[in-house]
């Protein structure tokens, strides 16, 4: 088997192969215009967003393409291109980034030459942490990859049409993270969500986004047309089988609301995730995946250092 040689962090020879978690992708054509890609959950993995699992999703019509986000790691993101190529008989791409965190932009090299749309940023997290993407330093099991920053630059809202019919909304929402690049497709109120909305725990980072802005953007969110959502950190039989609704936007509103709440409470580090979600997992609104204990473990621990900050 060809193999593909990197830097360690330890600077000691390390492989990967050439098909690393090529055999983990899931493909969905989700109606005429819209296909999912997916990588399954791997509950035994270094890496948690391997763990945890996630997708990229491309629109496209006669041989363009809009392409959101680019999977985990560079192996698939190769795999993912060449299948468009070859069954969806795809030339033309347009590659739009969610946000600059690693899991979203491995793959941008395989669309460079062409229009990589990132907020301004999403540019400046990617060449922040350029040294560590390259390098494969920033998590255990994430090969380096060579980064291609965004050369289309927004800062709030831009339409695009693909075959200049079907016409691709970009919003910029603060949720997650401040660069974050939603997509909408008004014709049948479709929302691609990034890692704005996930299922069962949304991931909240306050010193870049304090949850009252998270609850602002989310409301927000709320008032936006939309009927079907799809995010990239997600139930795969979900997303699969027609996505979610706007219950979803309104339980991940929720948690971010009791995550503020409750901080001043004594035991609000215990707190079990099942106290802020239980509802929302008996009916059937979430899903439970075990690897969420660790994700809400480290929103209490981050959101209390933050409205608790030691003397």
């Amino acid at each position: 088997m060809e193999r593909i040689t990197f830097s360690k962090p330890d600077d000691s020879a390390g492989e990967y192969p050439e098909d690393y978690l090529v055999d983990q992708i899931e493909v969905a054509q989700l109606n005429d215009y819209l296909v999912a890609f997916y990588w399954k959950r791997d509950p035994d993995s270094v890496l948690f967003n391997a763990r945890v699992g996630g997708a990229a999703y491309v629109i496209f019509k006669d041989d363009q393409a809009v392409v959101y986000d680019t999977l985990l790691v560079p192996q698939q993101s190769k795999w993912m291109k060449q299948h468009l190529q070859s069954k969806y008989h795809l030339k033309h791409f347009t590659l739009v980034l969610s946000h600059g965190h690693a899991d979203h932009v491995v793959g941008n090299y395989l669309y460079e030459g062409g229009p990589i749309i990132g907020h301004r940023l999403c540019r400046d997290r990617m060449i922040d942490r350029r040294k560590k993407y390259e390098t494969g330093t920033l998590y255990p099991g994430l090969p380096p990859f060579r980064v291609v920053l965004p050369n289309e630059i927004i800062e709030s809202r831009v339409d695009l049409y693909i075959g200049d019919i079907l016409k691709v909304e970009l919003h910029h929402f603060r949720i997650h993270s401040n660069d974050h690049l939603l997509v909408y497709i008004p014709e049948e109120q479709i929302l691609l969500a990034g890692d704005a909305l996930e299922d069962p725990v949304l991931l909240i980072f306050p010193t870049e986004i304090p949850c009252e802005v998270n609850r602002a953007e989310m409301e927000r969110l709320l008032a936006m047309d939309i009927v079907t959502i799809f995010p990239n950190h997600g139930h795969w039989p979900t997303i699969n089988s027609g996505g979610y609704d706007k219950r979803f936007i309104t339980n991940m509103l929720q948690y971010n609301n009791e995550m503020r709440r409750r901080v001043y409470e004594t035991d609000y580090l215990s707190g079990p995730v099942e106290s802020y979600i239980g509802d929302a997992l008996a009916a059937g609104e979430l899903h439970w995946w075990a690897p969420y204990h660790e994700a809400h473990q480290d929103n209490l621990n981050r959101v209390y250092a933050y409205y608790n900050p030691s003397p």
